[in-house]
């Protein structure tokens, strides 16, 4: 954790001095290598005094690397394809309609990408506890409370949002971004069916259906 933090201060540090000083894409991403490269050794060196007496870091067999390259697929596969789906549409709203309305996309957008942050951070708690029970069987009905909480969640911060959407364009980013209120409302009113599509797509990752979650992706991105 320590480890993570640090590299987190250093890589916010490190861009705003780079971008202060004028530098462009190319510099950020040898910083960001960068500091991946002193995460790595740094737990490197803090492995050996808390491993076991006799652990030794081995290289993999050629099988084992096969096997993990294989498993790594439909998740490396459904990572390409979220990104895509995040960057479509202000891609095609630029080419078809210009800055304005991609202005007003953007900060609808932004407050929506707000609103996800909280069951994101749910959806990586819960991804190994639904993967004990879909190993284990169901049992408490574990999933039926997550799936409700999530429910629950993704309807009251959707009605916020809808009922309270000119305050809060205007509040964050000013008068001016008046006309990003309307598809902030539609961001509003999507929040269900794309956190409760989230919710559904961790328990297909915890029951070993990985390659179902990244064909179900591939269609919405298709769809959108």
């Amino acid at each position: 954790l320590v480890i993570e933090t640090a590299g987190a201060v250093l890589q916010w540090g490190g861009a705003w001095w780079l971008l202060e000083a004028g530098a462009g894409i190319v510099e950020l991403l040898v910083l960001v290598a960068a500091i991946q490269a002193l995460q790595f050794a740094a737990a490197l060196s803090l492995w050996r005094p808390i491993a076991k007496p006799g652990a030794k870091i081995e290289w993999p067999s050629r099988s084992v690397l096969l096997e993990t390259f294989r498993t790594a697929l439909p998740f490396a596969a459904a990572g390409l394809i979220a990104n895509a789906q995040q960057r479509v549409a202000p891609i095609l709203l630029g080419l078809l309609a210009g800055p304005s309305p991609l202005a007003a996309y953007g900060a609808a957008a932004r407050i929506g990408g707000l609103a996800r942050l909280v069951p994101q951070a749910a959806f990586a708690g819960a991804l190994p506890v639904l993967t004990q029970e879909a190993a284990q069987g169901p049992r408490d009905g574990l999933r039926g409370r997550f799936d409700r909480t999530l429910v629950a969640f993704s309807l009251a911060a959707a009605a916020v949002i809808v009922a309270a959407a000119g305050p809060i364009a205007t509040f964050l980013y000013g008068d001016e971004f008046a006309g990003a209120v309307p598809p902030l409302m539609w961001v509003g009113a999507g929040l269900l069916p794309t956190l409760v599509n989230s919710g559904r797509k961790v328990y297909l990752y915890a029951a070993g259906a990985e390659h179902d979650a990244m064909r179900w992706s591939a269609v919405a991105l298709v769809v959108q």
